[in-house]
């Protein structure tokens, strides 16, 4: 039995489920990169990194209090499937969510409606449709060209920035919606090249010789040569010339980007992710760590939390007050 086995094709008749903007419900999973950004990717893992310090605990109300629910589900919890560990699964979810801005979790059911294994998937394409009893229902496609469909309530669903599709976290399409931060990275990315060729410029060409007769064509590309083998061959810099020959140095004026602008740019990409610069250098005090947690870190913590009591329970189960 091969690790993916539960993702098997549908067998059931379905239709498109219907948008409230009248759009076909068929989304990418694909989107412009912005991840390719150092910055970025510093930004997202600092958030990836404190999801996987979480511990998921199953857990049930009683009255005002709760308690810890050993069991089945603890278990599963702990060692999510045959792969992950619950840290792995927890960075593969949150990546998922920060960067596509929608992450899937199929919880496996065996007969008795026990889970007993939870698998974060990337599809590359989902499709919305119900079933002819009115159920919501998901097909997804996989980069392996495999496809599978589950009904909705049997999913996990992690949506960020849900506001503008009817199913799917992101923008009207279900993608990340980065138009907003978009400019800054590429003014970022153009400022970093430009400080590289300028750097790399102010070594190319150190002066200029100027002859003092009138050269032929090909006494001047003998006298290039020769300039260029001895600029090779020269350790110290200085080069001997003879009186047939001036030289002209350049002088050296680099004008780099200044530190504040650098800085400035840097910190206005860390605040789209709701990441400050003392927490992506780790020099950080409880006070700024506590913020980062409340307004970065714990909004999604809720969100994963209702996501897997909604995927995992039924409403008989939740209505007992079982949670995630």
């Amino acid at each position: 039995m091969g690790l993916f086995d539960f993702l098997k094709p549908a067998r059931q008749r379905y239709k498109y489920a219907r948008m409230l903007n009248g759009r076909m419900p068929i989304f990418s999973q694909f989107g412009t990169n912005i991840y390719a950004s150092d910055v970025v990717q510093q930004a997202v893992y600092c958030i990836v990194k404190e999801a996987k310090k979480l511990t998921p605990c199953h857990i049930r109300g009683l009255g005002s209090d709760v308690m810890p629910v050993s069991g089945p589900l603890q278990r599963v919890l702990e060692a999510p499937n045959a792969v992950m560990t619950t840290a792995v699964m927890l960075e593969r979810i949150a990546y998922a969510y920060y960067t596509q801005y929608n992450a899937w979790i199929i919880p496996v059911r065996d007969n008795n409606g026990t889970v007993p294994a939870l698998w974060p998937v990337k599809p590359s394409r989902v499709t919305f449709i119900e079933d002819a009893g009115g159920r919501l229902a998901v097909t997804m496609e996989f980069a392996d060209g495999t496809e599978t469909t589950v009904l909705y309530n049997d999913l996990i669903h992690v949506k960020h920035h849900y506001f503008a599709n009817d199913y799917l976290g992101g923008d009207a399409h279900g993608l990340p919606d980065n138009e907003a931060i978009l400019q800054t990275i590429e003014l970022n990315d153009a400022l970093m090249q430009g400080i590289t060729r300028g750097v790399k410029s102010s070594y190319a060409v150190n002066g200029i010789v100027k002859y003092n007769t009138m050269l032929d064509d090909g006494t001047m590309k003998k006298n290039i040569e020769a300039l260029t083998g001895r600029l090779q061959n020269n350790e110290s810099g200085l080069l001997g010339l003879d009186i047939k020959g001036d030289y002209m140095p350049i002088t050296r004026d680099v004008k780099l980007v200044d530190k504040d602008t650098l800085e400035f740019i840097d910190s206005k990409i860390l605040r789209h992710h709701g990441v400050s610069l003392p927490i992506l250098t780790g020099d950080y005090t409880p006070e700024q760590h506590a913020a980062f947690y409340q307004k970065t870190i714990e909004p999604f913590v809720v969100s994963l939390a209702q996501a897997f009591t909604k995927g995992v329970f039924s409403r008989e189960e939740i209505g007992h007050k079982n949670a995630i």
